[in-house]
C-alpha cells in the first residue's frame, strides 16, 4: 500500500476528527447518520446542534408515518429497512 493510501486510511479512521477539524465530529456523524437510518429520533434529537429547534421543527412538522416530513411515505430509509427486511433497525454499519 502507498504512503499516500495509508493516509487515506488514517483520516478515515472514526476516531479521528471530521473536516471540521473538531476533535470527535467524525465519530458524532456516523452515530447521527445510524439514527437517521434507524428513524430514531430521539437520539437525532440528542445530536442535534440545536435539540429545541429539532423538535420544535418535528412537531411542526408531524406525519401520519414513521418517515420524516420530507419524504413522507416515500422515505428513502423507510422503503429499503422494509425490503431488506431489517425493519429500520441498524446493522452497525451505514453504508
Amino acid at each position: 500500500m502507498s504512503a499516500a493510501w495509508a493516509a487515506i486510511l488514517e483520516a478515515m479512521r472514526p476516531s479521528r476528527t471530521s473536516s471540521s477539524g473538531v476533535p470527535g465530529a467524525l465519530r458524532r456523524d456516523l452515530e447521527l447518520a445510524r439514527a437517521r437510518k434507524r428513524l430514531d429520533w430521539e437520539t437525532q434529537r440528542r445530536l442535534a446542534i440545536d435539540p429545541a429547534k429539532f423538535a420544535a421543527v418535528r412537531k411542526r412538522r408531524r406525519t401520519r408515518s414513521a418517515a420524516c416530513s420530507m419524504c413522507g411515505e416515500f422515505c428513502a430509509m423507510r422503503l429499503v429497512g422494509e425490503f431488506l427486511g431489517s425493519d429500520g433497525k441498524a446493522d452497525g454499519e451505514c453504508s
